[in-house]
């Protein structure tokens, strides 16, 4: 890839610290590097900020916005948005993991297809002992998609670059 465009990867967080590390790693480890890690801080009560402030300084890529007060996952979704400066971005939950190479294989695709704004990928559900349930799995053509929308959402949201 000759360039690597910036992308941007929103996390809000409220009392996340029993998986957030795990996730912020994901994607920290990705082997494409541009990235950019915008967190917000939705108030949380455990010790969600000492997580952050730490893992803030072993990487530079991590920036941070504090919510005063509990403000909900769309009103911190909102504001992150605000701060995106990639030319895509994805969002992710304290919970979610990225696998290697996701980002890479999204940006890939996203230059190579100009015309398209979003691209998904599949998704693996794992309960608290890890235990995979399996694909979760959804249309993957044009039409298909639009249809599925009509009932439910077509994407998994944590999969999903825009």
């Amino acid at each position: 890839m000759s360039s690597m465009p910036l992308v941007s990867v929103i996390m809000p967080i409220y009392n996340g610290a029993a998986y957030m590390e795990e996730s912020i790693r994901s994607v920290l480890s990705q082997n494409y590097r541009n990235i950019e890690l915008l967190i917000c801080n939705d108030a949380s009560t455990d010790n969600s900020a000492e997580i952050i402030a730490r893992l803030m300084g072993e990487d530079s890529r991590i920036s941070v916005i504090e919510n005063e007060v509990n403000s909900g996952i769309a009103i911190s979704r909102n504001n992150l948005l605000d701060r995106v400066k990639g030319k895509y971005f994805i969002t992710q939950d304290c919970d979610d993991n990225m696998l290697p190479g996701k980002v890479e294989k999204q940006v890939r695709y996203m230059e190579s297809h100009p015309e398209c704004g979003m691209c998904g990928t599949w998704a693996r559900k794992v309960d608290e002992k890890t235990v995979t349930f399996g694909k979760i799995v959804f249309p993957v053509n044009d039409t298909d998609i639009r249809i599925n929308l009509l009932f439910q959402n077509s994407m998994v949201q944590p999969s999903v670059m825009v």
